[in-house]
């Protein structure tokens, strides 16, 4: 099996429905790995205290600004997009401000991006479940 140490989590890019599958119009997505998603905890923890310790493990009630955490995760996961444009033609920037909107506010968008977030994800089990078989 052969890896890019530099760039472990990839984005994938998936063209706009509809567009034909040689398009450059689309977007490029990954899902959240287990360092993103610790980093974003770190970044978004409000508070953690001790709930209750049983046989040596504690366990901890932590409250984290959601908002925040919901923007991080989009920003990190949607990676790029081309081709897609506001009801005035005009290309739609790729910023975190606007991939948080589409995640909160967009249904169809945010169903697509998740749709094919966890299509990657099906596809790394399969790949890791075939190498493990031979």
């Amino acid at each position: 099996m052969r890896i890019n140490l530099d760039e472990l989590n990839p984005g994938v890019f998936f063209t706009w429905p509809g567009e034909p599958e040689d398009s450059k119009k689309g977007i490029t997505v990954r899902p959240l790995s287990g360092s993103a998603i610790k980093l974003i905890n770190k970044q978004t923890l409000i508070s953690s205290k001790i709930k209750f310790t049983k046989k040596g493990q504690q366990y901890t009630d932590e409250i984290y600004n959601e908002a925040k955490k919901e923007e991080l995760i989009a920003d990190y996961c949607i990676v790029d997009w081309k081709g897609l444009e506001g009801e005035d033609g005009k290309a739609i920037p790729c910023t975190a401000e606007n991939k948080s909107k589409i995640m909160n506010e967009h249904p169809l968008l945010m169903e697509f991006v998740t749709d094919k977030i966890d299509s990657i994800t099906e596809f790394q089990a399969e790949k890791e479940d075939a190498e493990a078989k031979n």
